[in-house]
């Protein structure tokens, strides 16, 4: 047996001291809104306003990050447009194709480009391809790394480098993009 002074009663109190008749249970919302209401009471009462959050109105979502991103992208489109025309060339013996991809990075607060060239030759009659990939930062046109596929495919890349970090792959190539490509 529990000693009384042990024992919590029957109907305890609620924390402003009134009771209240049985209620049917109310809608999440509508019982954080009474304890709000609740909470401002005796916020009131206490004299210290400062502490008093609205929790009635949901809280605007941050806008500057995808602004940044939205300008990131038109600055990458502007540039795709004014500086890789037209995106596929072909003469007798080449295809070049050129594509992009951009991304805003709010962790470093930069705009990436990263700019894909694959080539297609026949020399010869015998057909070869590389791929050149650069990663650069659009606000001060800085070169981040370059990724340059050799003529063999089955060969190292002729150059795997990011900042000061050397590759062997591509697939090492693209786990290094991803600080920079990926939130």
């Amino acid at each position: 047996m529990v000693p009384a002074a042990l024992a919590s009663p029957a109907h305890p109190r609620p924390p402003h001291g009134r009771r209240r008749a049985f209620q049917t249970p109310r809608p999440a919302a509508a019982a954080l809104r009474a304890a709000a209401a609740r909470a401002h009471r005796d916020l009131d009462r206490v004299g210290d306003p400062a502490h008093v959050v609205n929790i009635h109105g949901a809280a605007q979502p941050n806008k500057q990050p995808y602004e940044l991103q939205e300008r990131c992208d038109k600055r990458a489109a502007d540039l795709f447009e004014r500086d890789y025309r037209p995106r596929v060339e072909n003469t007798k013996d080449v295809q070049r194709r050129f594509n992009y991809e951009d991304h805003y990075s709010a962790r470093l607060d930069k705009c990436f480009f990263l700019e894909i060239s694959s080539s297609y030759d026949r020399e010869g009659g015998k057909l070869t391809s590389s791929k050149i990939m650069r990663l650069v930062e659009l606000n001060d046109n800085k070169d981040y790394g370059v990724f340059v596929s050799g003529l063999s495919d089955r060969g190292p890349p002729v150059a795997c480098l990011l900042e000061d970090k050397i590759c062997q792959s591509e697939s090492e190539w693209r786990q290094l993009l991803k600080p920079f490509m990926e939130n």
